[in-house]
């Protein structure tokens, strides 16, 4: 009983910080709280003996420290780390390979590594909204209740900060450029 409420309990963390992480603007502090929210995942992995998804944890922590640094130093910029990390989330995909189901923690590693090698936060959101749903897919295929409701949450949540910072935008954009047309045309 104990081992269930520790083990659910990093997953509710997980969500906390998950959800929190799509809402930021600031690229640093999205990656802060997706470090802590990956960390309670890895957690999560390792007591459900899930080495892929928790290998690919733990890849994804090492690359948000390093990611974090891009905008501080040039060697955190080099496009060698994208492939870096690719390269490693293939190699633990293979040497922890169980079923089709790593290969959603595989695709989803590989696609966080471009989310958050990326500077645009259009960029970024989008990959990230890939991301989820092959986490969303590993949940389900896996029978993991609190990891699917996380990242059918996470989803909800990209897709509404997709919606608010991007769509929203998109409009007030299109709603300047009609006002500005209209002032040259009556002028």
């Amino acid at each position: 009983m104990w081992y269930l409420i520790i083990l659910n309990a990093f997953g509710v963390l997980a969500i906390i910080f998950k959800v929190c992480e799509s809402q930021l603007k600031k690229r640093l502090w999205i990656i802060i709280f997706a470090g802590i929210s990956t960390g309670c995942w890895m957690v999560y992995y390792l007591l459900n003996d899930n080495l892929t998804s928790a290998l690919t944890s733990l890849i994804a922590i090492v690359k948000y420290i390093i990611f974090a640094q891009r905008e501080k130093h040039e060697w955190a910029n080099k496009v060698f780390w994208l492939y870096l990390f690719i390269v490693i989330q293939l190699v633990v995909c293979v040497l922890t390979y169980k079923n089709y189901t790593s290969l959603f923690a595989t695709a989803a590693g590989t696609l966080g590594t471009f989310a958050y090698f990326t500077i645009s936060q259009k960029k970024y959101r989008w990959t990230l909204l890939c991301c989820q749903s092959c986490w969303v897919l590993n949940g389900a295929f896996n029978l993991y209740l609190v990891p699917l409701v996380a990242d059918s949450l996470v989803t909800i949540s990209i897709i509404t900060a997709i919606v608010r910072f991007h769509v929203a935008e998109k409009k007030q954009k299109e709603a300047l450029t009609n006002k500005s047309v209209q002032i040259n045309e009556n002028n």
